[in-house]
């Protein structure tokens, strides 16, 4: 018979890994206030499209990030669907307001692909920075829920998950199998 310790152990490695509803990410922000702004999102987002689409997307939305700017970008933040090759972010807006996107968002989107019911898209982590001055600050509440919205602002991404660092998952695994084993000594 398995103890109810043991199964808890073995589950938390893999609820730290578990998708949430919506993602809940925090981007790092610098410049602004007559500088480029950069923007650094430190963890990949995967994300699964719930709505049969096949029309241009991916746009990704930061929900109520509250950015008062935008414009072409360079930087290493890039996507991939189903695995495929990387394709670039190349421009960052905001100020947009229609279906389910709202003028407190920011978004950043590359090339437009179709994408289809059950596909999976992959933000990977990086920076990009702004081609042009920002006069305006940036935000300092830099957490914000994000999702994939269709080039009509329509929301076509119900689940994202932040990947976690291996590194963070391994801790969590060792620090499950140690306390295992700890119990398993003093019975």
């Amino acid at each position: 018979m398995r103890s109810p310790a043991l199964l808890c152990t073995l589950a938390l490695p893999l609820l730290a890994c578990a998708p949430s509803a919506e993602a809940a990410v925090t981007l790092d922000t610098s410049g602004g206030s007559g500088a480029p702004v950069t923007v650094t999102l430190l963890s990949p987002i995967t994300f699964t499209i719930t709505v049969q689409q096949g029309v241009s997307a991916p746009i990704f939305v930061f929900d109520g990030f509250g950015a008062d700017f935008g414009g072409s970008v360079t930087g290493s933040i890039t996507y991939s669907v189903n695995g495929g090759p990387a394709k670039a972010i190349n421009y960052m807006g905001y100020g947009y307001a229609n279906n389910d996107m709202t003028e407190d968002d920011m978004y950043l989107y590359g090339d437009f692909v179709a994408l289809n019911l059950g596909d999976t898209v992959v933000l990977s982590a990086g920076s990009l920075t702004t081609s042009d001055i920002m006069e305006s600050s940036v935000p300092t509440d830099t957490s914000s829920s994000v999702f994939i919205a269709q080039d009509f602002g329509v929301r076509i991404s119900d689940t994202a998950a932040v990947v976690p660092e291996p590194s963070s998952a391994l801790l969590l695994g060792l620090g499950g199998a140690g306390f295992f084993l700890r119990r398993r000594r003093a019975a």
